[in-house]
Parts: C-alpha cells; structure tokens; sequence
C-alpha cells in the first residue's frame, strides 16, 4: 500500500482537539485498508499532548504522514505542509472534527474516476448532532466561479485535482482563520466544478472554536477581516449586477470586524464604499460604530444572539 501511487491523499490539519481528533482519524482509517488513499496528519502546533499521541499510535501505519508545524500557523498553513508531500493524485481536506461517513471513501474514488473531466468536486456534509444538510443544492450539477461567489450554496466539501494545483501555483491562503473559499474561487477560474450530491462527512457543530460562532469572532475579528478584505478582492470595482450587490456585503463584513477589532478608521471606509453603492445595512452599521468600539462590540453581541446567528 504505502510504495503505491495514491489517488488520494486525506489532509487533516488539527490544533488542540486530541480528542476530537481521535474520531476523527478513526473514521477516516477504518475505510483506508486496501484502499489507494494516503491519510496527512498535521499538527498545528498544539499543546495539548497531540504530537505525543500521533507519534505513539500513528507513526507506526504504513498509509500515515505525520508533520508538525513548531508554531500554529492557521489551518491553510498547515495543509499547505500536507501538500508538498502529497502524493495523490486529489486531495481531500478533512476538519480533525469531522466524521468521514462511512462508505465515504468508496463514493469519492468512483466520482474522481467517473469525472476526470473536473479538478474539483464538491461534496454534501451532514450537521451532527442535527444531522441535517448544510447545502442548499438538489441533485447532480455544475458549480460556476460566479455560481459559487454570488449564490448562498452552504457548506460542501472540496476534493481537489493536485495536479491542476501545482501546475498553476495554487495554494491555500495564508490566513490565521481559514478563507478557503478563496482558493475554490481560484481553482473556479479554470473551469466549473461538479457537486455530487452524497455526504461525505458529519460537521460537528457541538465543538467549540468554530469561525462561525459569536465567541470566535469576539475573539479574533482582526483575523476574519483579513478574510473579508481577500474576499472582497474576488469581485472587481466595477462589478454589476449581483457580483456588485455581494461585494458591497464582503465590504460591509470586512468594515465589521476591522470595527470589532478597534480599526475604526479602515472600518469606517469599508462601510463607506458599501453604503456608497446602496447597502442600506451598512449605514446602520456605521452610524452605530459612532458610539465607540466598545458600545459596537455590545451591539454586535447583541445582534448575533437576538437577530443572526451566523455573520461573514
């Protein structure tokens, strides 16, 4: 198995969540045996023991890379170290705190050999505990550039053709909370994806720490600017239409957390270019910015536990 070429090559980038971790890597390993599949694990800098544990119970198999970072980085970081040693042909990024769905493994192999056509495929993912869609799509289809920029698709999968990544220079940004969107966005521009509709993994949302939740970006907005300014960098000045209407919302975002995170004037100027192209939201959102940074935190609070849940 391990002196085979695999088709392809499982990342998991994983800090402080040994315990989720083990589940995570025992779902994905029961479907790996006798499988052309590689399993990456690497460890973001944790200290919670995860290095020890790996190198323990993981070193020892065959299929498994184990690589540790002396620092946390950020989970692109993280799998952009998995992927210069990749050896498979895609690539699949597994959160440490997901569930890879049984038969999982078996379903992505046919539908990178059934469409070799694409260098990208999405995949469905099941929410756990509520076990249910996290996607708004229905059935077999294409995925567009500006399909997947301007349409509210939810959270799918991505397996990835590395080759097509390599060869054009492709990696994951360097971002402290993710932004893997921009690298799909990036991949989009050479041709349309295909979802095919069967869930792969269970996306737990009963860890702590996800980007989504109000006490991760309490904690980190200057992180999730940086985010929302590359996002906003997808979409041209000029853009009509709705590529304009989601870009004065990635500007109306990015004005936020550069507010939560005390840039009042950076902020300010972002939800001035939104507001300019007639976002009425961000108008409230800038005159409540008025009263200071930390009345806007309290508001901002406010809002994501009485009004929205989500907010990027």
């Amino acid at each position: 198995m391990a002196s085979l070429a695999p088709e392809i090559s499982i990342v998991v980038p994983t800090y402080n969540r040994l315990a989720e971790l083990r589940a995570a890597l025992a779902s994905i390993l029961d479907q790996t045996v006798c499988r052309p599949v590689e399993l990456i694990v690497v460890d973001d800098g944790s200290v919670d023991g995860t290095w020890n544990w790996l190198s323990e119970h993981m070193a020892c198999l065959p299929a498994v890379k184990l690589i540790r970072s002396p620092r946390n980085d950020g989970p692109g970081p993280a799998r952009n170290l998995a992927l210069k040693v990749a050896r498979g042909r895609y690539f699949l990024p597994i959160d440490s705190d997901f569930i890879l769905i049984g038969g999982s493994l078996d379903h992505i192999l046919a539908a990178i050999r059934e469409n070799s056509g694409y260098h990208l495929l999405f995949f469905p993912c099941l929410q756990f505990p509520g076990m249910r869609r996290l996607d708004t799509l229905q059935g077999r289809c294409e995925i567009s550039r500006e399909s997947f920029l301007t349409t509210p698709v939810g959270e799918l999968i991505p397996v990835a053709d590395l080759c097509y990544l390599r060869s054009h220079d492709l990696s994951y940004p360097g971002l402290r909370a993710g932004g893997e969107g921009l690298l799909w966005a990036r991949m989009l521009a050479g041709g349309p994806a295909l979802f095919v509709d069967s869930p792969i993994v269970l996306y737990r949302t009963d860890v702590k720490g996800r980007i989504c939740t109000l006490d991760y970006q309490m904690g980190n907005p200057a992180a999730l600017a940086e985010v929302a300014d590359a996002l906003v960098e997808l979409f041209p000045p000029n853009s009509g239409g709705t590529l304009r209407t989601i870009r004065c919302r990635k500007l109306r975002a990015s004005g936020t957390y550069h507010l939560l995170a005390g840039h009042g004037r950076i902020g300010r100027r972002r939800l001035m270019s939104a507001a300019a192209c007639g976002d009425v939201a961000a108008i409230v959102t800038l005159a409540a910015s008025l009263g200071g940074t930390q009345f806007f935190r309290k508001l901002f609070q406010l809002y994501r536990t009485r009004v929205r849940p989500a907010y990027l």
